[in-house]
């Protein structure tokens, strides 16, 4: 009896505890979201410079609305209505700025004055020259160009012949005719032959053969060029000596003097190379002579006195001279 009111009690409660449980439950209400915002963000940027384009672009992003869910749930009788508001659509609006820039435009400004301009150029020489010429300065500016010598050569013949005693010029060519640094330098292989000065001039010596060089002397040039001449010096020998004195006297008093003069010539009665003679006395205790041909009576007698070529031709003349007494 008692068993059975206790399954019996059992059944009824257990309905009513559960329904209980689930009233409960569904008493807690979700969070209501009944705010609608709408959120705009704007992008700004700072230009520089002045010339800006803005073009707005709106962007939207809408998200579904649910319609709101009810349930009804009946508690012993009474019916209890549950609305849930799910979160309604965020509306998002963005605005794009679009920023067009100039870039800056550079302006350079040029004033040209009107003052006088003079430019000359000078061919051939390698030289240019500007003059500037403003109210206030005058500016001068010149370059010149170096011209490097490339060769010399000597004008005429390889080789020519010369008197002895007689000169003659040499002449030459450089090259580039435009060449910035002319100088040259002569030399002689054999100066007792012939000699030659820094004009060139070549003057016959001696009797014989040598070498004449000319050669520039251009720092900058690639070497020190060179050409030569050969010179042939040739002689006149004298053929003959004439000796005469005042009034063609040939005696001389002691311890007076008497001039000689004597006179060479060549053949053919030529001027010689050389016209020099050297003096000798035979005994020089009667009669003496100097280099110049003057004698001197020193003791009674007579004694020969000879004059002989310079030149080594072996040509001479002899004449007596007589010392008197008084």
């Amino acid at each position: 009896m008692k068993s059975r009111f206790l399954q019996r009690a059992t059944a009824i409660a257990l309905p009513l505890i559960l329904c209980g449980l689930l009233l409960g439950c569904g008493e807690q209400e979700e969070p209501v979201y009944e705010d609608e915002t709408t959120y705009s963000v704007e992008f700004e940027t700072e230009d520089p410079y002045a010339d800006l384009t803005e073009e707005p672009d709106e962007e939207t992003t809408e998200e579904p609305t649910e319609a709101p869910t009810e349930a009804t749930t009946k508690k012993s009788g009474t019916t209890k209505k549950i609305t849930t508001k799910k979160p309604t659509t965020k509306k998002v609006t963005t605005t794009k700025k679009t920023t067009t820039t100039t870039k800056p435009t550079t302006t350079q400004k040029y004033t040209t004055i009107p003052d006088a301009t003079k430019v000359s150029t000078t061919k051939g020489t390698g030289t240019t020259s500007s003059t500037t010429s403003t109210s206030s300065k005058t500016t001068t500016t010149t370059s010149t160009a170096y011209y490097k010598v490339t060769g010399i050569t000597l004008s005429g013949a390889s080789s020519f012949t010369l008197m002895a005693g007689k000169s003659q010029s040499l002449s030459y060519t450089i090259s580039p005719s435009n060449a910035t640094n002319k100088n040259v330098t002569f030399s002689s292989s054999n100066k007792s032959i012939a000699s030659v000065n820094a004009a060139g001039v070549v003057t016959g010596v001696g009797k014989g053969t040598c070498t004449i060089t000319v050669t520039t002397i251009d720092p900058k040039a690639d070497e020190n060029y060179t050409d030569t001449v050969d010179v042939t010096v040739t002689t006149i020998p004298v053929a003959e000596i004439n000796i005469s004195s005042p009034g063609g006297a040939s005696s001389v008093k002691m311890n007076s003097s008497l001039q000689l003069s004597a006179k060479a010539l060549g053949a053919n009665g030529t001027t010689p190379t050389n016209e020099s003679v050297t003096w000798s006395s035979g005994d020089s205790t009667v009669a003496t002579v100097s280099a110049s041909g003057l004698v001197t009576g020193k003791n009674a007698g007579s004694t020969t006195i000879t004059a002989t070529a310079a030149d080594g031709s072996g040509t001479k003349k002899e004449v007596t001279i007589v010392v008197t007494m008084s």
